[in-house]
Parts: C-alpha cells; structure tokens; sequence
C-alpha cells in the first residue's frame, strides 16, 4: 500500500473528461449526476462498471436499466456511451468532482500535521497546491501531534496521507504480514 497514494481524479485525462462536460448544458450533467447516484444504490452495478473486461452490450443494458427509472436526453445517454466505450464509466464520479471544483472559486484544503507551518509556509504550500490544482487553494491548518511527523492533507472527498504515524503503522503491517506468512 501506498502511503501517499493520488487520488484517481489527479489523472489528467479525468481533467480533459471534466474540461469536455463543461460544455454540455446543465440538464445533462445534472442527468450523469442522478446515474452517479443510482449507480451507488446498486453495488452489484458499480462494481461490473469498473471491469475493463465487461462487454460492452452490458453497458448498454444497464443504462436501459437506469432508464426504467429516470428519463434522460438522448445527448446523456450518448455521453454514458462514449464513457463506457472508452472504459471511463467507473470515473464519472471523479470527473463530475473535479467538473464540480473547478466552478468554484477556490478550494479549501485541510493539513493536519504534527507541528503546525509558520505563515510564510503555509503561504508558499498554498501556492504549490495552487499551481498543482490550477486555482486559489486556502490552507487550513489543524496540530495533531500524534502524526508524528508530515501530514494528512483532506479535501472535499479526498486524502493524501503524508503522516509518519501512517508510515509506521503500514511497515509494521507489512512485517507482522511476513512473519505470520513465513
């Protein structure tokens, strides 16, 4: 396991898909967004959408499925179906997310950490996440010492653990994996 594992949405292509769903009118992404949402109320489904094996007359029957109870434009479905023919339908959540925070504003990200930046610090951290995100990032900062050292950077659905205590607690479990399998 990773420690510092990107979250799927950092993929650049996840950022074109969300660049590209900015043009389509709102009734559409508001139609992808009750998918996403129904999609989550069927476990079995979510999961078959993340297969890059699965046929692709699936995809289309699962979206007869979802139409049974939903209407949507033929211009939703017609984005439903180039996801799943380009084997994206598993990301829509993460494309709608980043869609989503790039209409904001700024983006407000939370850094937990063991001791706490000074001011120029956290200053020059916003405008790494900045460039990195693309937008204005406002740092929030947040002591827990028992981190030990780093961090735990969160926001909105998203986390990235930086935190030595993590690092630890991952080695540990991976030696205990050895010696138990030895």
């Amino acid at each position: 396991m990773n420690v510092a594992a990107v979250p799927v949405f950092f993929d650049d292509v996840t950022r074109h898909y969300a660049k590209i769903f900015a043009e389509l009118p709102v009734k559409t992404r508001t139609e992808l967004e009750a998918f996403v949402c129904w999609i989550r109320e069927h476990p079995v489904l979510k999961s078959l959408l993340g297969e890059n094996a699965l046929p692709l007359w699936w995809h289309e029957s699962i979206f007869k499925e979802f139409q049974k109870s939903h209407t949507c434009q033929d211009l939703t479905l017609r984005t439903l179906r180039v996801l799943g023919d380009h084997k994206r339908l598993h990301v829509l959540q993460d494309i709608l997310t980043v869609l989503n925070e790039a209409q904001c504003a700024s983006t407000t990200v939370y850094w937990h950490t063991a001791q706490l930046f000074s001011q120029s610090d956290v200053l020059a951290f916003e405008k790494i996440l900045s460039d990195a995100f693309g937008k204005p990032i406002v740092v929030v900062q947040k002591e827990q010492p028992d981190l030990l050292m780093g961090g735990v950077l969160l926001w909105n659905d998203s986390m990235i653990d930086l935190s030595l205590s993590s690092l630890f607690s991952n080695l540990y479990t991976e030696i205990d994996h050895v010696f138990t399998c030895s």
